[in-house]
């Protein structure tokens, strides 16, 4: 049974901490009366805890509808450009494309079809030449199903499941609009297991792209670095907040730099545009030093996240004791990136 109080619930559920945040509504506009993060380890049952509070129930009680993204292990986000309106009526077309082109089981695959200007789903009732440029979104549908199972455990209703990656990239087109951001802002999403790269400009999403490594490639770099004895120490060190790697960080990630130098070369190359931005948001703030090695060794600046400010042009009012508790930091953009109000077609300007 659903819980009939009207707060609202949102939860971003990453690799390496679950975030959450209490508002007064599940809908624009609302106020952010509160934020938690917590780690992964523990997460659902510290999950399960605040929603028993929310319903003013025991154990097993009704259900909090919430808003949550996920990122699951094997997602994807890729780009498209349709080469004709007549092969995209196509009913087998955009199958075709995401078996053929980017290798994509179709059959154990969930995938959403979206226009890369204004993230609206792609359909034949619509001019194709205004749904040119597509980005194809998607994950193994058991991943997909095991999170909502385990957020339904937690006495989670998800009102909506969402890929956090989309929604990070809707954020981060809708702020430099706000920003007045003239140049393209490079996206970098890492996990352990892999890093994906994400160019959007003011106009939509320019390039998504996987790359070959993840975190994981650093830790045999700090075992050998720091002399210890096996890669288990090694990455006990990097995942936790008591040493600071941020002298030796080009020597731990130059394996990642140099693909992400190559797919900015390749990029600029190929449209005449010039990177100036960086947004690194899907780490923890013990692994900080990460964006600022990767700003510096690509030359570009790292992206201010001005919550304060961008977040009440969209509809949402956090309070100044969240304000306070989240700074600056761009881990938090994903989590607020769900709850806004987005116009694709605004020119920037604040809303009165």
């Amino acid at each position: 049974m659903l819980s009939r109080k009207a707060k609202g619930l949102f939860i971003e559920v990453g690799e390496f901490s679950v975030q959450v945040a209490k508002t007064t509504s599940l809908t624009p506009p609302c106020a952010v009366e509160s934020v938690e993060s917590f780690s992964l380890s523990g997460a659902w049952e510290r999950l399960s805890r605040l929603t028993e509070e929310m319903s003013g129930t025991g154990s097993g009680g009704k259900l909090v509808q919430a808003h949550c993204a996920v990122y699951p292990p094997s997602r994807f986000v890729r780009r498209h450009t349709v080469e004709s309106a007549a092969k995209a009526k196509d009913p087998a077309y955009l199958g075709n494309v995401l078996s053929q082109q980017f290798k994509i089981d179709t059959a154990t695959n969930v995938a959403a079809v979206l226009n890369a200007v204004d993230g609206s789903e792609f359909t034949l009732e619509r001019s194709i030449a205004q749904q040119k440029e597509l980005v194809f979104a998607g994950s193994v549908k058991a991943e997909f199903d095991k999170l909502q199972e385990s957020l339904t455990d937690a006495d989670v209703y998800p009102v909506s499941l969402q890929l956090g990656t989309l929604s990070v990239l809707g954020g981060i087109s809708d702020y430099i609009r706000w920003k007045q951001i003239s140049d393209p802002v490079m996206v970098i999403e890492m996990s352990m297991g892999q890093t994906c790269t994400y160019i959007v400009s003011r106009n939509m999403v320019e390039l998504a792209r996987p790359l070959s490594k993840g975190l994981s490639t650093i830790v045999p770099r700090i075992r050998e670095e720091l002399g210890l004895k096996d890669e288990a120490s090694a990455e006990k060190l990097f995942l936790s907040n008591t040493f600071d790697f941020t002298e030796m960080g080009p020597a731990l990630l130059q394996g990642l730099l140099k693909e992400l130098q190559a797919a900015i070369g390749f990029f600029e190359v190929q449209t005449g545009m010039t990177i100036g931005h960086l947004h690194l948001g899907s780490l923890p703030e013990n692994l900080s030093w990460i964006p600022s090695v990767m700003s510096k060794s690509l030359g570009l600046r790292l992206l201010r996240t001005e919550y304060g400010e961008w977040l009440p042009r969209v509809d949402v009012q956090p309070q100044e004791s969240v304000l306070e508790q989240v700074g600056g930091h761009a881990s938090w953009f994903g989590l607020f990136s769900m709850m806004g109000a987005f116009n694709s077609k605004d020119n920037g300007s604040k809303k009165k």
